[in-house]
């Protein structure tokens, strides 16, 4: 009876924490302040303050950026501008840029109409804005491979809590990774090594002894292996 009413505290708890919060809007002074220290990067900073995660901040040592917690510099084409050497990290929760105030510490997301496209290290994304004849969604995805066809990455955190057998309520951030081939002027997801070898039927031997050559297995390798076949493919 005693361990059912821990349990429940915990749930009433939970709920309470996953009340949506509201994004803070920069104020007409606060925005003062940001120009005063933009350094000709002011109007990067027309979004809003980055959400604090607060209650649903992970205590498992994951995180809800894409890669790591740390800023990287990288390159922002925003309001067909580019802008060099930027701070940037990508919020993979909720798919959302940031970028830190300079000398401020202040985090900022960035107004996703505005960002076509950035890099953060070495990793380069696009912002792909849904048409009309595509099922593929509006959002950021990380570019893999450009050649005869195209390959996106779409990185997802999705949050978790869950109490263990000691009654430790535990919360994080799970990586989830789709991939998206671009040929024959539509979308196709690619989850399985099946999904590939279906557009490219007359390759499956080639397929396969690439990735026997190259020491990949697709299931636990698939953004190795779809780059290496698609490079192969193009290539022979």
């Amino acid at each position: 009876m005693e361990r059912q009413q821990i349990i429940m505290k915990y749930l009433v708890l939970f709920a309470l924490f996953i009340l949506p919060s509201s994004l803070l809007a920069q104020s007409g002074g606060d925005y003062g302040l940001y120009v005063d220290s933009a350094r000709g990067y002011s109007t990067l900073f027309r979004g809003e303050l980055s959400m604090v995660y607060g209650v649903m901040a992970p205590n498992d040592g994951s995180t809800y950026f894409a890669y790591s917690e740390r800023f990287e510099k990288g390159d922002i084409l925003f309001h067909g501008k580019w802008y060099h050497d930027i701070p940037l990290n990508l919020n993979a929760h909720r798919d959302e840029l940031n970028i830190i105030l300079p000398d401020q510490g202040i985090i900022l997301s960035l107004n996703k109409q505005a960002v076509d496209s950035f890099s953060i290290g070495n990793h380069v994304f696009v912002h792909f804005k849904q048409g009309e004849n595509s099922w593929l969604s509006d959002g950021y995805y990380q570019v893999l491979y450009e050649g005869n066809v195209s390959l996106y990455k779409k990185m997802r955190r999705q949050y978790f809590w869950k109490i263990d057998s000691s009654l430790y309520f535990r919360k994080g951030y799970i990586l989830l990774e789709d991939f998206y081939l671009w040929k024959e002027e539509r979308w196709h997801k690619i989850g399985t090594k099946g999904d590939l070898i279906k557009l490219y039927a007359d390759q499956k031997r080639v397929i396969n002894n690439l990735l026997r050559s190259k020491g990949l297995r697709f299931k636990k390798d698939r953004e190795a292996s779809l780059i290496e076949i698609l490079y192969l493919l193009d290539n022979q």
